[in-house]
């Protein structure tokens, strides 16, 4: 008896199950197909992707649109994105080829990359599964509906179900269809688009990270990437990245920042023009500027961009850039930087920004109206002192200007570097926003202490530019501090006493490490000059790791007490 009982109880239960299962739609990824060359494609390993599903035809007066759905693939494919053929001969007979002449048609007039299946019917009695879950909500769960013509889409969200009918007139790179596809990345915060934007995915044996491309040479007749093109895999899976967090349409990355700077300047100005540059820079930029402008009779001057009268009187007729940092290296200086937007947009000049010592977790000068942003992808954007790279972001516009002269200039970034930077912004949020922590709480020990003339921190209250700081810099106010020892200290001594923090001359990796500026970054600078915008001999510039904060407070304190 109470074995039948059991039985008739699993019985209802397998029943009631399978009642309230049937009722759940069904998910795109429970179907296998052919592709156009007889190979089998599951739909599984499209989970977690964005899809739009579209049926195609040859023969058509909508044909053109391969051509619209090619550029799209390529422009997103790395975005979770993908496109996903269905050739189908069921409206005037507008796809009579077989499976081999419409992968020749399709490869040789528009250069099809994304992946396309075996010849369907989409409509009648003899429908493809797929366009029966397509079209039929009893199936899909979401709507009902029809083919209508050759080149209708469907788009699929990452979890495979359907989102949006697209009719077949509506061009594949409508804007409604970009705004859904970029959807995802747009709402995700920063954090989350350092993990999880850009990237390659791999289709081959579905590994989770970015896959390496090392090659130099590329097949000309199916692809036009080159390593001097900023074309090849890795180096646009990065610079994908890297927009994306800058809020920037496009980004290229090169061997170094200063090749990033100077590919940048060089490429919106000629013998003749003249360009406005900040006083407190990089000491590279400095001596690129006062050296190699000069040979190219290209005029330019330093003045405080914060002052709007000296802005005005410096401004020529022939001014094509106005070049500033925000914070400046090494003196944290602070830049109104959506006053020289401003002024930039008022007078149609380039406005461009080394956002280096901020990163884009802590600021985004693309949102206040700046042109171009350069970093030196050395620092922040690798943080493990490793790698030698730059990067600059902006417009479709103008990068593909500053490409143009990167062709020539030949000052490109490999692909295992382009690979090693990215997987290292997978970590740059958590990494700078301790950076950010550990700096602010120093600064203030530093700022308290008997033994230090002056603090440069735009965390402080005590800054001069404090209040632009708190409203531009939105993440925090930076890994990076700067600080003057009293003249009754020898720097060189009290770098020798710490025992934690290491002297060296790069900067924004995960350990902390200070130098002395104008023994290195501001060294070729007259020392006159030098003394005059505030790099003085006991100036030193603090570049704050991720250790334990009171294990560096300790370091520094120790050294004070034994150099006082």
């Amino acid at each position: 008896m109470k074995l039948i009982f059991s039985m008739s109880l699993v019985l209802f239960f397998n029943c009631i199950f399978s009642q309230n299962n049937s009722q759940l739609p069904k998910s795109i990824h429970s179907f296998n197909v052919q592709d156009i060359y007889g190979n089998d494609f599951d739909f599984k390993s499209l989970k977690g992707k964005k899809v739009m599903i579209v049926n195609t035809a040859s023969k058509c007066g909508l044909t053109y649109q391969y051509e619209n759905l090619e550029k799209l693939y390529k422009e997103y494919k790395n975005d979770n994105f993908i496109i996903i053929g269905f050739p189908a001969n069921n409206f005037l007979w507008q796809e009579p080829g077989s499976n081999e002449k419409i992968a020749t048609f399709c490869k040789e007039n528009y250069g099809v990359s994304f992946p396309m299946m075996g010849k369907v019917s989409v409509k009648g009695s003899g429908m493809h599964p797929i366009y029966k879950f397509l079209t039929k909500k009893s199936e899909n769960g979401v709507i009902d509906s029809s083919v209508s013509w050759n080149f209708q889409k469907y788009l699929i969200d990452e979890k495979g179900f359907i989102v949006k009918v697209i009719s077949p007139r509506t061009k594949p790179d409508d804007q409604t269809v970009i705004d859904w596809i970029s959807s995802w990345y747009m709402s995700k915060k920063k954090s989350t688009k350092c993990v999880h934007s850009g990237g390659i995915t791999d289709d081959k044996f579905f590994g989770n990270i970015t896959p390496i491309y090392p090659s130099i040479t590329y097949d000309y007749l199916n692809s036009d990437a080159y390593p001097r093109y900023f074309n090849t895999p890795n180096q646009l899976s990065v610079s994908k990245k890297i927009a994306e967090l800058e809020g920037t349409e496009n980004a290229l990355v090169f061997g170094s920042g200063l090749a990033a700077v100077a590919t940048s300047m060089f490429s919106f100005v000629s013998s003749g023009d003249h360009v406005i540059l900040q006083k407190s820079l990089y000491g590279g930029t400095i001596n690129l500027v006062n050296t190699e402008f000069k040979k190219f009779n290209i005029s330019y001057d330093y003045i405080d961009v914060a002052n709007l009268e000296e802005l005005e009187s410096t401004l020529r007729p022939n001014t094509k850039i106005i070049y500033i940092e925000s914070p400046s290296n090494p003196l944290l200086s602070i830049t109104d930087i959506k006053s020289i937007s401003n002024f930039s947009k008022k007078n149609n000049l380039i406005s461009i920004i080394d956002n280096t010592f901020s990163s884009p977790i802590n600021q985004n000068p693309a949102n206040l109206g700046i042109d171009l942003i350069i970093h030196s992808a050395t620092k922040y954007l690798g943080g493990h002192s490793d790698i030698l790279a730059g990067t600059v972001c902006g417009s479709n516009e103008l990068i593909s200007i500053i490409k143009k002269s990167g062709l020539n200039f030949g000052s490109n970034i490999s692909e295992y570097i382009s690979w090693l930077l990215e997987r290292s912004i997978k970590t740059l949020s958590v990494r700078v926003l301790k950076q950010n922590d550990n700096a602010l709480k120093i600064a203030n020990f530093l700022h308290n202490h008997n033994m230090i003339n002056k603090v440069y921190y735009p965390g402080l209250s005590s800054h001069d530019k404090h209040d632009i700081a708190k409203k531009q810099m939105t993440g925090g106010f930076g890994g990076m501090v700067s600080f003057e020892l009293k003249n009754s200290i020898s720097s060189d001594e009290f770098v020798k006493s710490l025992q934690v923090i290491q002297p060296t001359m790069s900067l924004a990796g995960v350990e902390s490490t200070i130098t002395s500026p104008a023994k290195t970054s501001h060294k070729k600078m007259d020392p006159k000059e030098r003394d005059e915008i505030g790099i003085t001999k006991n100036l030193l510039r603090f570049s704050v790791g991720i250790e334990d904060v009171d294990d560096l407070i300790n370091d520094l304190s120790n050294a004070l007490n034994l150099n006082g």
